[in-house]
C-alpha cells in the first residue's frame, strides 16, 4: 500500500471522528444548557416581572401542581435593599417564616414616601439561591406594576408566593429581597439622554 493510499485513510479515519464528535456534540447542546440555566436560575420570570410581561396565573398553576410536601420545610427570608437615592421607608412586616413545599403564603411590606415630593417607583424582585426562581411562583406582588406615592403616603402591600414542592432538598433556605427604584428618575435619564444625543447632531 502506498504512503498516499495511508494519508487518505488517516484522513478520512481523522474526518469521521470529527464528524461524530460534532454530532455528539449538537446533541450534548441541550442538556448542557438545561443544567446552566438551573445552576444559574435562569427562567426568565423575573425578567417578564419587570417587563409587565409576567403570568402569574401560569406559573401558579405550575407551582401547585405537585401538591405539598408535608414531610419537609422550608425557610424564607424577607430583605430589602435601601435605594439612597429615594427618601423612602421600606421595610419586610415579617423577616422569617417556615412553611412546607407548596403551601401558599402571605407576608406584607411597609413603604412610605418621607420626602414632600410624590414618587413614581417599581419594586425589583430577587431570590437567592439563584437556582430557586423557577421553583418560586408569586401570585401576588406589589412588584407586579409602578406605584405612585404622594409625599407622606405610606401602604401596606401583600405578597403571597408559593414553591413548588419539587424543589431540591439542597435548598432548604430562601431569601427574598426587594429594591425600589425611582421611575421618574429613569424618565428623565432618558429625556436627557435622547436631547444629548439630538444636540450632539
Amino acid at each position: 500500500m502506498s504512503d498516499i493510499d495511508n494519508k487518505n485513510k488517516r484522513v478520512v479515519g481523522v474526518s469521521s471522528i470529527v464528524v461524530i464528535a460534532m454530532f455528539g456534540f449538537g446533541f450534548a447542546l441541550i442538556p448542557l444548557y438545561d443544567v446552566f440555566c438551573d445552576v444559574l436560575g435562569i427562567n426568565g420570570s423575573y425578567q417578564a416581572i419587570e417587563d409587565g410581561t409576567y403570568d402569574a396565573g401560569a406559573e401558579t398553576e405550575r407551582a401547585l401542581k405537585n401538591g405539598v410536601d408535608k414531610s419537609r420545610t422550608l425557610t424564607m427570608q424577607f430583605l430589602v435593599t435601601e435605594n439612597n437615592a429615594l427618601d423612602l421607608e421600606f421595610r419586610a412586616l415579617t423577616n422569617k417564616i417556615t412553611f412546607n413545599p407548596g403551601e401558599v403564603k402571605e407576608v406584607s411590606y411597609y413603604v412610605r414616601n418621607r420626602s414632600n415630593q410624590p414618587m413614581v417607583i417599581q419594586a425589583i424582585p430577587d431570590i437567592s439561591p439563584n437556582i430557586a426562581k423557577k421553583y418560586l411562583a408569586k401570585i401576588e406582588c406589589f412588584c407586579f406594576k409602578q406605584q405612585t406615592l404622594k409625599p407622606g403616603e405610606e401602604k401596606e402591600m401583600p405578597l403571597r408566593f408559593v414553591v413548588n414542592s419539587v424543589i431540591p432538598d439542597s435548598i432548604p433556605v430562601l431569601t427574598m429581597t426587594y429594591r425600589y427604584i425611582d421611575l421618574n428618575y429613569k424618565a428623565e435619564r432618558k429625556i436627557d439622554s435622547g436631547y444629548q444625543q439630538i444636540a450632539s447632531r
